[in-house]
Formats: structure tokens, C-alpha cells, sequence
């Protein structure tokens, strides 16, 4: 950025190819829990940085670079709807089982198996947290994957956190110069809250 040189470490990086296209893609690994709405944008910065870096190093355009979290406590569940449409959720990967019991039901029930079948399937979901042992006809209404969340890449996002990175950097030097005058270490304190972390 302007002169001044980060170094990162990119998580994972790979290329995923189609016959016409390779799109290039930056995924951090996170163990935090899920960012959504407006946090997105509170915390996308590093990937931001990494897709400039790949980009500058590559020489490759922005549109050829997807960044996204791999939200590792989390998965994605796509089930069935009794309507015949997918929906869509993130749910506690220690929580699978648990959180799919009314689907899972629904399901059992409408395949005329047994009260009995039912609690039993149902009991197995949930002390093993997995839908492994559930007939196939029931296994299908579900698709599990892991929980990438892609962030939206533009210039302006990259311009944008370049001036605050630059800005940053001005008033780190501005306050070094300060205490080279006075040597008043109050030059660098500020009062941190909740809002810094």
C-alpha cells in the first residue's frame, strides 16, 4: 500500500478451474463464531489484504479472486421442505442431530415408518450427532457441508481500507515524531473499550 509492505499467511489458498476459467480462491479458517450482516464488513480487512497481494503479485484482475471464511464451529444445511423447496441454515457442527430432529421426523413419519422406528432414528441422530444411520430416503432431503461464507470483492472496498491503512499509518508516525520532540509517552495512550477489540 503506497510504499509500505505487509506480509501475511494465507490460511488456504487454491484454484478452482472450469474449460474457459480459473478463479483463484482465498479462504481464511475461522473458529469464531458466525459473521453476519454488518460485521462483514467490520471484519473482512485481511482478505481484502490477501486478494490485493495476490492480485499486485499475480498480476491477475480482481474479479478473478474469490475470498471467503470457512466458519469451522459451523455447517451448512440445506433440507428439504415439505413444500418440495430447499431452506437453507447454519447450524453448531456439535449440534447436527440436535438441530434437525423436527425435519427428521417429518420425514420419518411422512415414509409411514413406526413411532417406535421413529424414536429410535431419532435417538441414534442425536448421540451421534450424525444422520449416518438414517435410511437413504430420509439421508437424501438432507445435504451437510462445510460453512464458507464469500465476502464481496470490489475496488472500492480495497480503496477504502487502503485509506485507513494509510491513515493509521500517518498517525503512528505523527505521534512517533511527537515524542521524539517531547518524549511524552502519553502521546501513545488512548482509553481502549469493547468498541477496540
Amino acid at each position: 500500500v503506497d510504499g509500505n509492505i505487509f506480509q501475511g499467511y494465507i490460511d488456504m489458498l487454491h484454484i478452482e478451474k472450469t474449460k474457459e476459467h480459473k478463479q483463484i480462491v482465498i479462504t481464511d479458517w475461522k473458529t469464531s463464531s458466525l459473521y453476519k450482516g454488518k460485521k462483514i464488513d467490520e471484519e473482512c480487512g485481511q482478505l481484502l489484504l490477501y486478494a490485493e497481494g495476490v492480485r499486485q503479485t499475480l498480476k491477475i484482475p480482481l474479479e478473478d479472486i474469490t475470498i471467503r471464511w470457512a466458519f469451522l464451529k459451523y455447517v451448512n444445511v440445506q433440507c428439504l421442505q415439505a413444500n418440495g423447496k430447499w431452506k437453507e441454515r447454519q447450524i453448531e457442527r456439535n449440534a447436527i442431530g440436535e438441530s434437525l430432529i423436527s425435519n427428521i421426523k417429518m420425514w420419518l413419519k411422512k415414509s409411514e415408518y413406526t413411532e417406535e422406528q421413529i424414536d429410535d432414528y431419532v435417538g441414534d441422530v442425536v448421540i451421534t450427532n450424525s444422520l449416518e444411520h438414517l435410511p437413504q430416503e430420509i439421508k437424501d432431503k438432507f445435504v451437510i457441508k462445510d460453512c464458507y461464507v464469500e465476502i464481496p470483492l470490489s475496488q472500492d472496498k480495497i480503496d477504502s481500507l487502503k485509506k485507513e491503512i494509510l491513515s493509521t499509518i500517518k498517525e503512528i508516525n505523527d505521534k512517533e515524531n511527537e515524542y521524539k520532540k517531547t518524549e511524552d509517552e502519553n502521546v501513545f495512550w488512548q482509553e481502549v473499550t469493547q468498541a477496540d477489540s
